[in-house]
């Protein structure tokens, strides 16, 4: 076969393949060598650590780099940020904001309670309260930083 047909099979650049036949030719090994440049900064427990953080809200990169190099893996947020959009595809959003009760909500939730004010503890057994919701007291003050890591919008909780 010939070097242009190879290069072209093989989706590679002509040079690519005279390089090589040049090295087996003079017995060396076609495996790359050792490259130069800056190691990663990242170690394999510091992914782990931010690949588990995806998804969960107020893990700013910010905080996660804090938390990182407390721990002894030192990292910068800009890190933390490129590893995240390059290494995991991802992409930070931003929370939506859910809008508060009505008036309607709170008189029909007023009515309720008001109307069980009596219950005793055998009456409260009877119920299954299948609607569950967190609720956070003292919410974060930077909201610019409340963002949460997914790959898509839908994957963002609300």
């Amino acid at each position: 076969m010939t070097s242009k047909y190879v290069a072209n099979a093989r989706g590679v650049c002509l040079r690519t393949i005279t390089y090589w036949k040049k090295k087996s030719r003079n017995g060396e090994s076609l495996s790359d060598r050792p490259h130069s440049g800056r190691p990663k900064a990242l170690t394999c427990v510091a992914k782990i650590v931010i690949t588990k953080s995806v998804g969960k809200r107020f893990h700013s990169t910010q905080k996660l780099a804090a938390k990182l190099t407390g721990a002894g893996h030192k990292c910068s947020q800009s890190t933390v940020n490129h590893f995240m959009k390059n290494d995991l595809g991802l992409k930070a959003y931003k929370l939506a904001k859910i809008r508060k009760l009505m008036k309607n909500q709170k008189k029909a939730r007023l009515q309720f309670a008001l109307a069980r004010k009596n219950w005793t503890f055998d009456d409260w057994k009877n119920v299954c309260f299948s609607d569950e919701s967190t609720f956070q007291l003292f919410p974060p003050t930077n909201h610019q930083t409340d963002r949460v890591w997914a790959s898509n919008s839908s994957q963002v909780p609300r």
